[in-house]
């Protein structure tokens, strides 16, 4: 079919150069766009640049294109450097890339055969450099590309940059949201409904116009006159004039209004409302006091807080009773929601994984006391439980069990992974398997954490910190609400290590003592990080993690992430500087409160073979990491393939943070120069046979530089090459945030919780949520 669709099209379609184009304005009519007209290879290049890129990956290439045709500031440039790299697209001459010219049949076949060789099309003398129309092209491209990210969708377009100055140059209000539509002339489509094909945030093309007097679902009624009704709706506000049998009852409420042009044509009203805890959000079900409702298609999210915002149902946080549900009726269904109020934290919803997958098979329960079994509204004592398949109530997909220990105190026994659990386990059917949800009180939770046996302090401030460490990273990954479809709001394991009931009289202490506290920048929980040893120093959190929206380091910096130092001698600042760097790494008699820690220096020496081979690391790091390692070429650093660098001849320190941490590193070999970026790969490059420590004991057990904060001396043979590197380096871990051997130190000093904590995270406050 696919064959003959491009046969019958490549009959007609050569007449097309010279048709006037049905496309404007005066001509607006349902049905395909672009049947007589073609599409030029400025936007073409735009459309290959998002098969398997996303916006964030094109706008950071490194400019590798100079076509004299391609103005530097124009809305093309970008992807026509992306298509090119990629090695879509080309210039026709060395210095021109023909932006405006029309694609042709030969350069679609190579399209086609570049990413899928099955699709042909006929191409002879005649007809190789006819241009091919733009519905076609669209249709093809939907067909032969694999990036399943790109999409179809269908979106009522209600204001540009030129009809509403709130609005960025190039982004659209329609009332699924803020689009970026770059390329493409969306005034003439003003007020209709469209096709278009997208990726996230970026529509591609617009491909059909469906519909010229569309309904708009859910807007919510900001204000209205006996004229007028202002309406926000996809995160924008608008203003439609009324028709005259229109009437508008009331405002702060949802409605489908049907509109022509900028009229109101008809509303239906959404008035009738529910509260409560929510459970359970997916694409499918939305389940509110464990009760389970149907999503409507055309769900959508506000919250309200002074004025209205456009949300999303990752903002209906787990757990929290902080919205009002629009229903119908007796139907069981959602059909928005309205976010009018602030999370309590009062309780915590946790995954209990298994070997780190969230489903069992089986769950095997147990309670000395006994457990109340809730399941279908009927209630039960019970001692002992095995649900499996068979035996789990006869409960249906998304039903759920749910498990209150008769003491309270006690808890109930999950047998599977040896754990003792307070507060309330609540079993999900998902698929024919088991998610086991604890539900527990937050301090309880940080309890649980606290005492994963991870770290055995004993100093009461020490734990304090911890508390408070754990607390607010609870709350953080609460806000993220990353589980909704499994109805939890973070796991066992990946998260932060929780071991269920606890015996330990100075873990509780410290958790009581610090009841509700955690840490806020800017009014937001932050999200503390931490790590085992510092070198006397703490790195920025920008100069050592890689923002992958722009595949490079952060250009802002976490104000509670910021760069601190442990001493006082004036003489080991300016650590950038290599030279000030060299000194620092090389002396260990420094008055840092972590100068004894096994990890305050270290050293290795790599000879030649070792650190050839570790040039195999940067092929397979360059696999998943493609953006942060560069090569030199036409004397610049540039995305590109790399597969043999050959033996190395040299290394180099391109750019240091201010905690003198390596950010950018320079390998030379004698194929190609490469360049590295980011802490992750900088660490792990080098494969190494042993460490010796700030104690002068040699270990053999680390393969990888403890921390990416060193420096080194070369040694170089006859031709050359290097022979040998010796790394002088200080600290174990990412280096950003508390430092857990630091602060131990500090609590052993007598400094309060409250102390440590404001030395390691910068510009904070510890305020209670209680």
């Amino acid at each position: 079919m696919y064959k003959k669709i491009l046969c019958i099209f490549f009959a007609i379609s050569f007449f097309i150069v010279g048709c006037k184009n049905t496309n404007e304005k005066d001509d607006i009519k349902i049905g395909v766009i672009g049947n007589d007209y073609p599409i030029n290879r400025a936007f073409v290049s735009k459309m290959m640049s998002f098969v398997g890129y996303k916006k964030s990956d094109i706008v950071s290439l490194d400019n590798v294109v100079n076509f004299e045709d391609v103005e530097n500031n124009s809305w093309d440039k970008k992807y026509i450097n992306c298509a090119y790299i990629k090695g879509d697209m080309s210039g026709v001459l060395e210095n021109k890339f023909a932006p405006n010219e029309n694609l042709t049949i030969t350069q679609t076949q190579y399209l086609i055969n570049k990413y899928d060789k099955s699709k042909k099309i006929k191409i002879d003398d005649k007809n190789k450099d006819k241009p091919i129309s733009y519905a076609l092209w669209c249709d093809i491209y939907m067909k032969m590309i694999s990036d399943n990210s790109i999409k179809n969708d269908e979106v009522v377009i209600l204001a540009t940059d030129k009809t509403n100055r709130e609005l960025k140059e190039g982004y659209v209000l329609t009332d699924k949201g803020l689009f970026c539509f770059d390329g493409i002339d969306v005034n003439k489509y003003l007020n209709t409904k469209v096709k278009v094909i997208k990726k996230d945030k970026d529509v591609i093309a617009i491909t059909e116009i469906l519909d010229l007097s569309p309904m708009l679902k859910r807007a919510y009624i900001e204000n209205f006159s006996d004229n007028y009704v202002d309406i926000f709706v996809g995160g924008g506000r608008k203003r439609l004039m009324l028709e005259k049998n229109v009437v508008i009852r009331e405002k702060d409420v949802l409605a489908d209004i049907k509109i022509s042009g900028n009229k109101a044509n008809s509303i239906e009203y959404y008035t009738e409302t529910i509260r409560g805890n929510i459970n359970k959000i997916d694409d499918k079900i939305i389940r509110i006091n464990n009760k389970n409702y149907i999503l409507d298609d055309n769900f959508t999210v506000y919250e309200k807080n002074g004025t209205i915002t456009y949300a999303d149902k990752k903002h209906l946080i787990i757990g929290e009773n902080i919205a009002s549900y629009f229903v119908k009726g007796n139907e069981n269904k959602i059909y928005g929601a309205i976010i009018d109020e602030i999370p309590k934290y009062e309780n915590i919803r946790i995954n209990i994984t298994n070997n780190n997958n969230y489903y069992f098979d089986e769950i095997q329960i147990s309670s000395i006391d006994g457990i109340k079994v809730l399941v279908k509204g009927n209630e039960k004592d019970v001692k002992n439980l095995n649900i499996k398949k068979g035996s789990d109530f006869n409960i249906g997909e998304n039903e759920i069990i749910l498990l209150s220990p008769i003491n309270e105190k006690e808890g109930i026994i999950l047998n599977n992974q040896n754990l003792k659990l307070l507060g309330k386990i609540e079993i999900q059917k998902i698929q024919n398997k088991y998610i086991v949800i604890n539900i527990v009180d937050l301090e309880t939770y940080v309890e649980g954490v606290l005492a994963n046996g991870h770290f055995n302090y004993t100093n009461i401030d020490m734990l304090k910190s911890l508390a408070i460490i754990y607390r607010t990273t609870a709350i953080y990954y609460i806000n993220e609400n990353l589980l909704t479809n499994i109805g939890a709001n973070l796991d066992n394991i990946k998260f932060q290590k929780y071991i269920g009931k606890v015996e330990n009289e100075m873990i509780k202490r410290a958790v009581n003592e610090t009841k509700g506290e955690i840490m806020f920048n800017e009014n937001k929980a932050i999200k503390p990080t931490y790590f085992s040893y510092s070198s006397g120093v703490t790195a920025n959190s920008n100069e050592t993690w890689i923002d992958k929206n722009y595949n490079d380091y952060s250009k802002e910096n976490k104000q509670y992430l910021s760069h601190i130092k442990d001493y006082t001698e004036p003489i080991y600042n300016e650590l950038q500087e290599e030279i000030n760097s060299n000194i620092f790494y090389k002396t260990k008699d420094i008055d840092s409160v972590e100068k004894n820690s096994d990890w305050f220096r270290w050293t290795t020496t790599i000879d030649a073979q070792d650190l050839n081979s570790s040039t195999k690391n940067i092929i397979d790091l360059y696999k998943t990491e493609k953006y942060l390692i560069k090569t030199f070429k036409n004397n610049e650093y540039v995305y590109s393939p790399i597969s043999d660098i050959g033996k190395i001849k040299d290394l180099n320190v391109i750019k240091r943070g201010e905690a003198g941490n390596v950010m950018t590193l320079e390998v030379v070999g004698e194929k190609e120069k490469i360049l590295l970026i980011s802490e992750n790969i900088i660490k792990n490059l080098f494969n190494i046979n042993y460490i010796v420590n700030n104690k002068g004991e040699k270990i053999d057990s680390i393969k990888k530089l403890p921390s990416s904060n060193y420096v080194f001396d070369k040694t170089y043979d006859s031709n050359g090459y290097l022979k040998e590197i010796t790394f002088y380096g200080g600290g174990y871990g990412h280096n950003v945030g508390f430092s857990l051997y630091g602060a131990n130190e500090m609590a052993k000093n007598n400094k309060n919780y409250k102390e440590i904590l404001q030395k390691y995270y910068s510009n904070i406050e510890i305020k209670n949520i209680k």
